[in-house]
């Protein structure tokens, strides 16, 4: 009984993990800010959807995202905040706590590929030049697509990878 009251938790707070980040990136897509309060809670329920039944299994999502964090914050002090912002990373570092560390770079992937998309195709993103993108705005997306295949884009490119160079060697 006590496990799937920990699953159930555990769903809830994905559910709302998932809508803080929505309004994360309409508050990022507006006014290219993104309010403490709003990334805070985007954390707060990442990390709690992240509980999972077992206790190394949460230890080993929050060290995930602890080295995701780590990651983008070098990224972030390298280009002194002009690539990607501090609630970049701390978003980036939650969605990795509940999505997994591969989902969420997949995530990544597919929204950069859709905020590239559209700065080449000259749409116009309202309070913004025309060389940035609002990164969170397209990571959302990028999740919800991600969330929506039933498989997994980057497991499908290395499982035809290897495949391939499996069928090669015969």
């Amino acid at each position: 009984m006590s496990c799937s009251l920990f699953v159930l938790f555990s769903k809830v707070a994905t559910a709302y993990f998932l809508i803080t980040l929505v309004l994360a990136g309409v508050c990022d897509l507006r006014y290219r800010s993104v309010p403490a309060h709003l990334e805070r809670a985007c954390f707060f329920f990442a990390v709690a959807g992240a509980f999972e039944k077992t206790l190394p299994l949460f230890i080993l999502k929050l060290s995930g995202s602890a080295f995701c964090f780590l990651l983008f914050f070098i990224i972030y002090t390298v280009t002194r905040g002009k690539g990607l912002g501090g609630a970049d990373v701390r978003i980036f570092a939650g969605s990795c706590a509940v999505l997994g560390f591969f989902p969420t770079f997949e995530a990544l992937l597919i929204g950069s590929c859709l905020g590239s998309f559209c700065l080449i195709t000259h749409h116009r993103i309202p309070n913004a030049p025309r060389t940035t993108i609002p990164l969170i705005t397209f990571f959302a997306l990028g999740c919800f697509v991600s969330k929506s295949l039933s498989s997994s884009i980057l497991h499908t490119f290395f499982t035809m990878y290897v495949h391939s160079s499996v069928s090669t060697l015969n």
